[in-house]
């Protein structure tokens, strides 16, 4: 399993608890984040995200099968202003 894909919970424990800007700042930016954990990050609600993609804002977000949506990590530091 690469970077990439590798579930956060399986990440080490520094990245327990509250996802922070900093701490994904050391992820692979291809590594995937679910929209909650996104939402986390990005300090707003996860209908805010929704919302944003509605309107064609926020960070580039990638549709993983029917219903899911994720973010990279690399289009979430670069919406927050954070070089990846």
């Amino acid at each position: 399993m690469d970077a990439a894909t590798t579930p956060l919970n399986a990440l080490p424990e520094t990245l327990a608890g509250r996802l922070t800007l900093g701490a994904i700042a050391r992820l692979d930016p291809e590594t995937l984040l679910h929209e909650h954990e996104a939402a986390e990050v990005l300090l707003h609600s996860k209908r805010t995200l929704e919302r944003w993609r509605s309107l064609g804002k926020g960070p580039k977000a990638k549709k993983i099968g029917a219903r899911r949506v994720a973010y990279t990590v690399g289009a979430v530091l670069e919406f927050a202003g954070v070089a990846a």
